[in-house]
């Protein structure tokens, strides 16, 4: 999905039901409003606290394909991991990439990508 600027004040509130793309392993489709899916798929952990971050270097990655170079070529990005979930299981891995690209001379936040275990 991709949210315009002026879009972004009100999604926290939003009650549209979106179509995001499908559950890793069933295929079924993940149908959440905005704000629930921030909560599972965004911000699941307090990143603000991470394990580790990475500066234009991915931390770790799965089976799933990265095309951030592709989606965001010129950019630089931050990425913040866990390295286990709550229960130490390393299965349960898991990064927040904040994505930035320069416009004139000030650096804007272009993407934000989510990354964790996958099947």
């Amino acid at each position: 999905m991709v949210f315009k600027a002026e879009q972004l004040p009100g999604l926290l509130q939003d009650k549209i039901v979106y179509t995001w793309g499908t559950y890793d392993g069933s295929g079924a489709p993940i149908q959440l409003t905005f704000p629930d899916y921030y909560k599972r798929f965004i911000y699941d952990r307090d990143y603000a606290q991470p394990e580790k971050i990475g500066y234009n270097e991915l931390v770790r990655q799965g089976n799933s394909v990265i095309n951030l170079r592709e989606a965001y070529p010129h950019s630089i990005f931050v990425e913040y991991h866990f390295s286990r979930d709550a229960d130490h299981n390393e299965m349960g891995w898991s990064s927040l990439r904040l994505v930035f690209q320069k416009h004139a001379d000030t650096w804007y936040l272009a993407g934000i990508v989510h990354d964790q275990w996958t099947i």
